[in-house]
């Protein structure tokens, strides 16, 4: 008997008969964009990488990096988590990019409307906590653990804006507060306290020159560099 996605090696039905379309459409370019970019870098990437940027990003599936910056195969070295938090899986992947001494730059790209920060803006207004508290009444400990990382900024968003308490998509509002010092904390965590990445910018010899911050708005497509 087989779990729920899983079949067996004689199964005929296509588990995913859109992706499996999507993907044909794909392979019908591959070898084109694979020899244009080695063309313009030099790299093969069927068996090598050589990105120049780190992008650090939310899993929202309206914010991909790739079609955000009209990039293509082997451009970016993507890290995805819902609210871009970092823990040290994220911490490691952004260190595996710097040690390997390709990225000139790493972007911490936050985006408008971001899920995760409202679940910590929703927490708040609701119970006006200094720490985080559950919303739900569903136990989900990895989805509490995130947001309870998320909840400080919150917090810190409050104490910068006061008067900000409403929890709309646009304009001055303690979700966006809180969306935009969620990306400043970040941007502290890797350009402060990690070691790798510190060590990085002060040596002229190591390719990484450059923390960004930056915020994507759902709402037209743009990308703005702070």
């Amino acid at each position: 008997m087989w779990l729920n996605g899983c079949s067996s090696s004689t199964a005929s039905t296509d588990p995913a008969p859109e992706l499996t379309a999507g993907n044909t459409v794909f392979m019908t370019t591959f070898a084109d964009v694979v020899s244009k970019v080695k063309t313009a870098t030099g790299v093969s990437i069927t068996s090598a990488q050589a990105p120049k940027t780190i992008v650090l990003t939310c899993s929202d599936s309206r914010v991909p990096p790739e079609l955000i910056f009209n990039k293509t195969l082997g451009d970016l070295f993507v890290i995805r988590v819902a609210g871009n938090v970092l823990d040290k899986d994220q911490l490691a992947s952004i260190e595996y990019a710097v040690e390997h001494n390709w990225a000139t730059k790493i972007i911490i790209l936050g985006h408008s409307q971001c899920g995760a920060v409202k679940e910590a803006v929703v927490s708040w207004k609701n119970t006006k906590s200094a720490t985080y508290v559950p919303v739900g009444t569903t136990k989900m400990e990895n989805l509490d653990y995130l947001v309870g990382k998320i909840y400080p900024r919150v917090i810190a968003a409050r104490a910068a804006f006061p008067t900000y308490t409403s929890l709309t998509a646009s304009g001055a509002n303690l979700w966006e507060a809180a969306v935009d010092n969620n990306t400043d904390h970040i941007y502290e965590q890797l350009v402060l306290e990690n070691e790798i990445v510190k060590e990085a910018l002060a040596d002229s010899s190591k390719a990484l020159k450059n923390v960004i911050k930056a915020k994507y708005d759902i709402t037209t497509g743009k990308v703005t560099f702070q």
